[in-house]
């Protein structure tokens, strides 16, 4: 074997012990991100606080589906969500929310377009678990028509913000069925 062929595979082999001992040995920084998880990314992994869904607003978008899942309309409008009584702290105390949205459905062939509203919440119950915050509670769905039957009070309704980003809304299931279809109201939280 001449020198050159001595000096590359030493090195060759100093190379491949080196990778070893790095892979094996060394402590890694687990602290940090991932490759490719942005620091944006890792909000998701933080817990929601009472004070984190206060102010919140975003935009119904919803494709509803009827019971044999097919498209029965398109859901969209504006929502609200804010904190009448602010507290810091994760008591037992349930606060005050005051939640409402304008929906419009529109049926998927574009023949009719109905307007609703969804007002005077009333608050039973807050879970806030990991990335997502569950608000249980009564509405009153208003229907905007002039032909359109009365007010509905007192439907039960539980909205669910997830990694303050999005939104379901889920009404008692047989005024929902009535009204929007036999799926969740989904949307987006813009702020």
């Amino acid at each position: 074997m001449n020198l050159i062929s001595s000096l590359v595979l030493g090195l060759a082999l100093l190379g491949v012990t080196a990778v070893l001992l790095v892979t094996f040995v060394h402590k890694y920084d687990l602290s940090r991100p991932p490759i490719g998880q942005s620091l944006e990314d890792t909000r998701s992994l933080e817990k929601i606080h009472l004070h984190d869904i206060s102010n919140l607003t975003g935009s119904i978008v919803s494709l509803q589906y009827n019971k044999s899942s097919m498209p029965l309309g398109i859901l969209s409008g504006k929502w609200k969500l804010a904190q009448t009584h602010v507290n810091d702290s994760n008591s037992s105390s349930t606060p005050d929310i005051d939640f409402t949205s304008s929906i419009t459905m529109t049926d998927v062939d574009g023949v009719l377009r109905q307007k609703y509203q969804l007002a005077e919440f009333k608050n039973l119950n807050i879970t806030l678990k990991d990335n997502s915050a569950t608000i249980n509670g009564t509405v009153t769905l208003i229907p905007k028509q002039a032909k359109a039957n009365a007010e509905i009070r007192s439907v039960p309704l539980s909205i669910k913000v997830m990694n303050l980003e999005t939104i379901i809304l889920n009404l008692e299931k047989d005024v929902a069925k009535r009204y929007f279809g036999d799926t969740p109201i989904f949307g987006t939280v813009s702020n």
